[in-house]
C-alpha cells in the first residue's frame, strides 16, 4: 500500500470514496472504491495516524448509509446541502433515459441516475417539496414520452414487414416492443384504418391487399387436386384467373412464410413434389 494514495484517499472529502457504486478515482486513474477494498483489512486494523484517519472518514459513511436507509424506507428525502446538490443534478439531466435501469448516466457522486432515482423513489412520490415535484413531473413525462416512441417504432416495424401474415392475430411475428403483430394491429385498427396519416395509409393499403391474399390462399388450400402446382394446369379460381400462375408468382413467399394456411399449403406442395413429380419422373 503505497503511502501517497493513503494522504490522497483522506485528502477526497466526499464520503462516497467508499461506495462501489462511485466513479471516484486517484490522480493515477485508480478507482478509490478498489483501492479500499483491497487495502481494507489493513487498513482498519492498523494504529498508523493516518489509518486511523480512514478509519472515522470509514465509520461515517457507514452511519450516513444507515440514516440513508432508514430514511428511504420511511419516504423522507433529507435535503442537506450534498443531496440538494444531487437533487438539482438529477432535475438538470435532460434526458428520459435517466429514469432507465440500464441508464449509464452518472451524477457527480458517481452514482447512476438510476440508483439515486431508485434510492430516493418512495421519498419522491411521498413528499411536496417543490424540487421533488420537479422529478416526479419529470418521470411521468418521460414515461409518457417513451410510450409514443415505442408506439411509433412498432408501427414503422408494421408497416415495414413484407409479411402479410403480420395482419392474422394468430401471427407470431414480434414488434420492437415484443408484442405480436396481430394483436398489436387488432388493438390499432380502428384507429389506423381511419387515420389520413401517412404510414398508416400505407399500413390500410397492406391490409387491403391481405384480405385479397387472404381470400385467395384459402381457395388455392381448398382446391384438392395438386395440380394447381403444376404450370401447364388449367385449374382456375372463381375469378377465372389461373392457379399456376398466382402460384407461380407467390411460391417463394409462401413457402418461407409462418402464414398458417402457407404452412398447409407448403406441406401440399411437398406432397405434390413427392407423388406426382416424382412419379412423371419414374416414368422417363
Amino acid at each position: 500500500m503505497l503511502k501517497s494514495e493513503l494522504k490522497e484517499f483522506i485528502n477526497i472529502q466526499s464520503l462516497n470514496k467508499f461506495s462501489r457504486h462511485s466513479e471516484i478515482c486517484f490522480s493515477n486513474g485508480k478507482r478509490t472504491y478498489n483501492w479500499f477494498s483491497k487495502n481494507k483489512k489493513e487498513i482498519l486494523n492498523s494504529d498508523e495516524e493516518d489509518c486511523k484517519l480512514i478509519q472515522i472518514q470509514f465509520e461515517e459513511y457507514n452511519n450516513f448509509i444507515k440514516e440513508d436507509s432508514k430514511r428511504i424506507k420511511e419516504g423522507i428525502f433529507l435535503i442537506t446541502k450534498t443531496s440538494e446538490i444531487l437533487l438539482k443534478e438529477f432535475i438538470n439531466i435532460q434526458n428520459i433515459h435517466k429514469f432507465d435501469k440500464d441508464s449509464n448516466i452518472f451524477l457527480s457522486n458517481g452514482m447512476t441516475t438510476y440508483e439515486w432515482f431508485l434510492n430516493n423513489a418512495n421519498a419522491i412520490f411521498a413528499e411536496d417539496n417543490e424540487l421533488l415535484k420537479q422529478v416526479k413531473g419529470q418521470y411521468f413525462q418521460a414515461k409518457k414520452n417513451k410510450k409514443i416512441i415505442n408506439a411509433s417504432k412498432d408501427k414503422y416495424y408494421f408497416y415495414k414487414e413484407k409479411d402479410l401474415y403480420k395482419f392474422n392475430e394468430f401471427s407470431t411475428i414480434e414488434l420492437p416492443s415484443k408484442r405480436k403483430s396481430g394483436i398489436w394491429f387488432l388493438q390499432n385498427k380502428e384507429v389506423i384504418l381511419s387515420s389520413n396519416n401517412p404510414i398508416d395509409l400505407e399500413i390500410a393499403k397492406q391490409y387491403h391487399s391481405y384480405g385479397i391474399y387472404y381470400a385467395l390462399v384459402l381457395e388455392f388450400y381448398y382446391q384438392n387436386d395438386f395440380m394447381k402446382f403444376n404450370e401447364t394446369s388449367n385449374i382456375r379460381f372463381k375469378s377465372g384467373a389461373l392457379m399456376s400462375e398466382w402460384w407461380e408468382v407467390n411460391k417463394e413467399y409462401v413457402l418461407s412464410s409462418d402464414f398458417f394456411l402457407s404452412v398447409l399449403i407448403k406441406k401440399q406442395y411437398e406432397e405434390y413434389v413427392k407423388n406426382i413429380l416424382g412419379t412423371q419422373k419414374g416414368r422417363l
